[in-house]
């Protein structure tokens, strides 16, 4: 018809291109959104465009900042094609999970500092909802040895810490996985263990040979006496009871709540 025009032709025009889409709380830190592992709200994502394949260079411009929806959700709208990189800021006290750890539209694009690699945003797949985040709360084991001046099992008041107190994580099987010797304060600290069931090992070797370990479990106040039941003859290693280390969730997060394991190990003397 006179005065139609064809819009299939000639014209080059590319649709705007969306890129989000998701924050998630990698609870057993696979890397992988599994069932059962929530969407982060409140997090906030940073989308960067560069004119080069490297992300943090001079070139870089912010396009715009967002904060992730009660889901974890969001998502950047309007954009032209181009190369692009988003930062992922952790939620106070987490990290970020694994990166790449498997399927694209399932795992964390993050690194450790929250970046993602540069992509093309190239307009043919308009909406792209691939770029992903997973972080997650580290689990910490950690406690003190005292010096036990009366023997009773029990941290009293007048009671300060050991020094070179070798301490052992053990797995469920007994087999270790870290060991930590405590420092002039007496605290030692196993960071960011996996979730599972565990157990600590104390040996004197390395302390006063007149040191023994105090008995364990005697005060009926777990938050003061010895966690550490003796097991050698001449008393200078033990053991505790198995634990569990459980995740604690992303959010919300309660310190007072805190599942993060403490322990204490009396040292006295023969």
């Amino acid at each position: 018809a006179v005065g139609a025009v064809d819009l299939s032709r000639g014209a080059g025009l590319r649709p705007a291109v969306s890129i989000g889409d998701f924050v998630f709380d990698d609870r057993n830190r696979d890397g992988l959104q599994n069932t059962g592992e929530p969407g982060v709200a409140g997090a906030k994502v940073r989308l960067y465009r560069t004119n080069d394949a490297k992300a943090g260079n001079a070139d870089d411009v912010l396009v715009g900042m967002q904060r992730t929806d009660v889901n974890g959700k969001y998502l950047f709208t309007g954009l032209s094609a181009g190369k692009y990189y988003l930062k992922f800021t952790a939620v106070t006290g987490t990290r970020f999970t694994k990166q790449n750890a498997g399927n694209d539209a399932r795992d964390s694009d993050a690194n450790a500092a929250g970046d993602t690699a540069v992509f093309i945003a190239d307009g043919v797949a308009s909406v792209d909802k691939s770029h992903d985040a997973g972080m997650y709360r580290p689990i910490d084991v950690t406690g003190m040895a005292f010096l036990d001046i009366n023997g009773n099992g029990i941290r009293d008041a007048r009671d300060f810490g050991e020094k070179k107190v070798a301490v052992r994580l053990l797995d469920s099987l007994g087999r270790m996985l870290d060991v930590v010797s405590t420092g002039a304060d007496g605290k030692f600290w196993f960071k960011d263990v996996k979730p599972g069931t565990y157990q600590l090992s104390f040996d004197l070797t390395f302390t006063s040979n007149d040191y023994i370990i105090s008995p364990g479990n005697r005060g009926g106040d777990d938050k003061l006496d010895s966690d550490v039941i003796q097991l050698t003859r001449n008393k200078r290693s033990g053991n505790t009871a198995k634990f569990k280390a459980d995740f604690e969730p992303v959010e919300p997060f309660d310190a007072t709540k805190s599942k993060f394991r403490y322990f204490f190990c009396g040292v006295t003397t023969k």
